[in-house]
């Protein structure tokens, strides 16, 4: 396939001209909405700028698979993952399960998309139907170098030289995101990893395995 696609490899730190893994196909993963609440502009601006590079992509002759998340379970308020659940204190507030509070914010982002014209992506999973294939994709990541654990909290963390850089306050290592054990929210399993598959960082990861 010819064309003049050059993108930016957060990796290499250089622009590069784009060759996907696979002749003629893309995969394209956006982390998508955390629905315990309505989505604001700035969120959309997110969905709106993948929407154009999906179809840039599939206006370039590339087969695209589209996956974007919905978060439904496991956000604390804080930073550092303390503090009371997101989608427990909204179910509280407006006097719903936690469960409805995730249908009816999901199906206003949908909404909100349609009056932006917006494609829907090509597989739309949710955190909560893949926990299972989140556990074995973090232990592998953890096996190979990329991530560690820390008090019952996996850190992954930028990549330098091919290992995770175990640093993680400082100015040149800023991007970490962590993985939580929302017990609160799912108790019946025998544990439980909040995964939030950022992309870059993650993706580096990935790449690698």
């Amino acid at each position: 396939m010819q064309h003049n696609l050059v993108v930016y490899n957060t990796l290499t730190r250089k622009k590069e001209k784009f060759e996907p893994i696979h002749p003629n196909m893309v995969g394209m993963y956006v982390c998508g909405p955390t629905v315990y609440s309505d989505v604001h502009l700035g969120n959309c601006r997110t969905f709106v700028s993948f929407d154009l590079i999906f179809r840039y992509l599939r206006h370039l002759g590339y087969k695209v698979r589209y996956v974007r998340n919905i978060t439904d379970a496991g956000h604390l308020e804080g930073d550092n993952d303390e503090g009371d659940d997101k989608f427990a204190k909204k179910a509280k507030l407006e006097q719903l399960e936690p469960m409805e509070i995730v249908q009816k914010y999901t199906i206003g982002f949908h909404d909100v998309l349609r009056l932006f014209n917006t494609l829907p992506p090509s597989i739309e999973p949710t955190a909560t139907g893949h926990i299972i294939e989140q556990i074995e994709m973090v232990k592998q990541i953890i096996a190979n170098g990329y991530a560690y654990e820390v008090n019952g909290t996996v850190a992954v963390g930028s990549i330098l030289g091919g290992k995770v850089l175990k640093r993680r306050n400082t100015s040149w290592n800023p991007m970490v995101y962590f993985c939580h054990d929302p017990t609160i929210v799912l108790p019946t399993l025998p544990f439980h990893v909040r995964f939030c598959l950022f992309g870059q960082i993650l993706s580096s990861a990935l790449h690698h395995l």
